[in-house]
């Protein structure tokens, strides 16, 4: 529990008081490696912290992110309007997330003095996440993708599955071999 009122104190200020209601308001859950927590079609009904483990966020089998310990997780839009996903979040490994439902963050919102301010910036973090995903699937040649994935998630590129990396970066496994290759040499 202390990484995540560490991770929320990243964005905003807690009382003692407000500690204790998060701890209130959040459980702890344990997944297996390779189980959904939100399937396409579903409504995201939580919002996640990643105490342990990493996902990966994907839209008919493309990758488009991944999360992994002390980061915070969610289809923002499914959650923020209780509608159908677009996304699905597999475990790449067997996990441990603190999760919170969409009424229990409201009562956050509510009660913890800076909850709005907290939630409008992880907002903005995961919108420009977004436009610079967006930015690099258009922009950015193959090889530059995977250098930018690198740089993002270097620590995690040898946890991930090569043919989820070629996923996120648009190419198939063996042009991200091909790329690899002309790195190293």
């Amino acid at each position: 529990m202390e990484a995540l009122l560490n991770a929320i104190q990243n964005y905003v200020l807690l009382s003692l008081k407000e500690r204790e209601l998060i701890k209130e308001l959040f459980s702890e859950i344990s997944v297996s490696k390779n189980t959904h927590l939100l399937e396409a079609g579903n409504i995201c009904k939580y919002f996640y912290f990643i105490k342990k483990g990493l996902f990966r966020h994907y839209i008919d089998e493309q990758t488009i992110h991944f999360s992994c310990e002390n980061s915070f997780m969610c289809d923002l839009t499914s959650f923020s309007t209780q509608t159908p996903s677009v996304k699905s979040f597999e475990a790449l490994e067997d996990s441990v997330l603190f999760r919170i439902s969409y009424n229990d963050l409201n009562e956050f919102r509510n009660k913890v003095k800076f909850g709005e301010r907290f939630n409008r910036l992880v907002v903005e973090d995961a919108f420009n996440k977004t436009v610079l995903y967006i930015y690099a699937l258009q922009k950015q040649t193959p090889a530059k993708r995977y250098e930018t994935f690198l740089e993002q998630f270097r620590i995690l590129s040898q946890r991930i599955p090569q043919y989820y990396i070629a996923s996120y970066i648009g190419v198939t496994p063996q042009s991200l071999s091909r790329i690899r290759r002309r790195m190293i040499s």
